[in-house]
């Protein structure tokens, strides 16, 4: 078992800690991240929050949960006012916070751009703390992780589907599912992208345009497709991407909505993440952006295979 639990001033994007968990989350068990003692911090969106809201504690998980699956992901805030300096919140709050993180539910002013229902964690400073408070914390928030759908680890084939009197999906052609994948139309059409984005000539992985994504402080210069699926179906999202903290997912999956990123690419380097969808999916979102206040990212090529 490897846990951390860091400071949330080291999971803000460019943290030494963030780097560190960048590089072992394969072995990663959990990240119990301290939502507190922390003052005011940028969330995921680059808006600033405050400690001890449920904004504060959705937008700051929003940013490792671009690093890490959700299962991966726990809560950790303080037992009671005696624990911490700042930062408290009532257990009820924390489970409104991981009502939001996993359906999207009970959010506040924050809402995470993408639902994650694999989260499974919280932590409290802690043990003593609370039982000095009858066990509120563990009294409230352990039955209600129960309750959430979702579950860890990471995807595993699915078992071949017990035959029905359903009618058999329509098959889905065979190559790459991404339109437009290299924008060699030089529109960004079918993609729906923020106002960041563009097509660009230069630099470009193969053919003669790619998309460019001026991130800035408040926008991450997201693009996004829609694309038909097979349920029940493993494939694999591919691209190619260029400059610092770039990073291609997917959502809507109906299991397990993983991504990948570069931290540092001066020159393309090549991203692919797989990932497998549910009985009922039959469509998913791919989606590509840079980070804050880190620059424009390049990318080009993309496949679902």
């Amino acid at each position: 078992m490897v846990t951390l639990a860091p400071q949330t001033i080291d999971v803000q994007p460019g943290g030494g800690y963030l780097q560190l968990i960048d590089s072992v989350k394969s072995i990663l068990t959990v990240v119990n991240t301290q939502y507190y003692n922390s003052g005011t911090m940028n969330g995921c969106d680059g808006n600033v929050y405050a400690e001890g809201t449920e904004d504060f504690i959705t937008a700051q998980a929003c940013i490792l949960l671009q690093h890490v699956r959700g299962d991966q992901v726990g809560l950790g805030l303080p037992a009671s006012s005696s624990a911490a300096g700042g930062g408290v919140v009532a257990p009820s709050v924390v489970n409104a916070a991981l009502d939001c993180l996993a359906a999207g539910t009970n959010c506040g002013q924050f809402h995470p751009p993408t639902t994650t229902p694999s989260i499974r964690g919280a932590m409290t400073w802690s043990i003593n703390w609370d039982a000095s408070q009858g066990y509120r914390f563990a009294d409230t928030v352990r039955p209600h992780l129960a309750t959430l759908g979702g579950g860890g680890g990471t995807p595993t084939p699915t078992p071949t589907p017990t035959p029905t009197a359903s009618p058999t999906p329509t098959p889905t052609p065979a190559g790459n599912l991404v339109a437009n994948p290299g924008f060699e139309s030089g529109s960004l059409s079918p993609w729906s992208c923020s106002s960041l984005d563009s097509v660009v000539a230069s630099p470009v992985h193969s053919g003669s345009r790619a998309l460019a994504g001026a991130a800035n402080d408040s926008d991450n210069a997201q693009c996004t497709q829609s694309i038909s699926v097979l349920a029940n179906h493993s494939y694999t999202l591919s691209a190619w991407v260029q400059g610092s903290y770039a990073f291609i997912g997917v959502t809507g999956t109906g299991t397990n909505d993983p991504s990948t990123f570069a931290p540092s690419a001066p020159g393309y380097t090549s991203l692919s993440v797989g990932f497998t969808t549910g009985a009922s999916t039959t469509r998913v979102t791919v989606y590509v952006h840079g980070w804050y206040a880190q620059g424009t990212v390049f990318a080009d090529d993309f496949s679902v295979t």
